[in-house]
């Protein structure tokens, strides 16, 4: 994990993007996350959706929907490790990121193809045992605007791990959605673009002096 949070720092200085609006979504929102602690210097403010950061709710009252969100992870990774990617991807889709029935009814068949092709990568990712993992009080020394979103249509196990993140960052402003779900760009495309440039434009998404 600590290996794509370089790369993607790593890419905004080689661009020369730096202080840069950095977004991420799930997986993507956990680097952006950990990106913030060991690369500021990158960010101009940070958006992140939905990491998957479920260690956090061990000791809340939302330990039994931890629970539930490992056993379904757990049974992901055994259709990986036996190799059925497709069934991997489908069950990923249809019980951790979107809901039943979205792997035929939400998705494309080029999304479909694509989250097979990179059913081992995920695997890789999750066999990482910082993947889940997020040090809060580095992240509280993020003084960078940043916008902490979940979506109404999401599993119920998102929206703690969100508020959590949120509270820890001292410049944070925290939205829930209406409508949307574990991928907004794709379930409310056009709010969640408004939402993100709005963010981006405000004068407090500036970097401090």
């Amino acid at each position: 994990m600590f290996e794509d949070v370089d790369d993607l720092a790593g890419l905004i200085d080689e661009l020369g993007l730096a202080p840069a609006h950095i977004a991420g979504n799930s997986a993507g929102a956990a680097i952006v996350l950990r990106a913030a602690i060991r690369h500021p210097e990158a960010f101009r403010s940070l958006v992140a959706h939905e990491p998957p950061l479920f260690p956090l709710l061990v000791g809340t009252e939302y330990e039994a929907a931890l629970t539930e969100v490992r056993r379904r992870i757990d049974a992901v990774v055994a259709l990986l490790e036996s190799g059925d990617h497709k069934g991997a991807a489908q069950l990923f889709v249809e019980a951790i990121a979107y809901g039943p029935g979205a792997w035929e009814q939400q998705l494309t068949p080029e999304m479909r193809e694509a989250l097979i092709a990179n059913a081992p990568t995920w695997l890789d990712e999750v066999r990482d045992p910082d993947f889940l993992e997020m040090d809060l009080d580095a992240l509280a020394g993020f003084d960078r605007p940043a916008l902490l979103t979940s979506g109404t249509e999401s599993p119920p196990f998102f929206g703690p791990v969100v508020d959590q993140v949120a509270a820890s960052l001292p410049r944070s402003e925290r939205v829930t959605i209406d409508g949307a779900d574990h991928v907004p760009h794709i379930s409310v495309p056009r709010r969640y673009v408004e939402l993100v440039r709005t963010f981006a434009q405000t004068e407090r998404s500036g970097a401090p002096d």
